[in-house]
């Protein structure tokens, strides 16, 4: 009896999954604690609470801040905030879904294309955890330097390009 073979791998096909991105712990940080009843801003009740926070929490991740639509929040307050938690990963006005989605993006943008150059790559539809934007801008920085691109599983996929 022969071994079971696994025909996708030795067909060369790179599979793919955007989860695989290295990605950053993303979190969130609530305005509204550092206003007077959440709604006011007071320079000095507002650094004295931001003094308070404890910066070493956001250490190496991404961070979102985020503000209620209706807040008023002058642009000094969004750079104090930035300067007490300079050791984050990055800083982002918005949810935590939008702190992911920045996260994401960087990875893809620091991704070694080198290591795709001239193969033949799959990009997993199943479980893809991206959005259109993501798969749009992965699919920028590997159509230069892959020999084809695919989306899809290895037993069914939809063809995008070949080079």
């Amino acid at each position: 009896m022969e071994p079971i073979r696994n025909r996708v791998q030795e067909s060369g096909l790179i599979q793919f999954e955007l989860s695989s991105l290295s990605r950053v712990q993303c979190e969130i940080f609530e305005i509204s604690t550092l206003l007077r009843e959440g709604i006011i801003v007071i320079e000095k009740e507002f650094r004295t609470k931001l003094d308070r926070e404890d910066s070493s929490r956001f250490l190496g991740k991404g961070l979102a801040i985020i503000a209620d639509k209706d807040l008023i929040i002058p642009d000094w307050a969004w750079m104090l905030i930035t300067a007490k938690f300079q050791s984050a990963a990055f800083i982002i006005k918005g949810n935590l879904e939008d702190a992911k989605s920045e996260s994401l993006r960087q990875a893809i943008e620091n991704l070694d294309v080198e290591t795709f150059r001239d193969k033949r790559v799959i990009i997993k539809g199943c479980g893809n955890d991206g959005s259109p934007n993501d798969l749009i801008m992965l699919q920028r920085r590997l159509q230069p330097v892959v020999k084809t691109l695919m989306f899809g599983e290895a037993c069914s996929t939809v063809p995008i390009l070949k080079n």
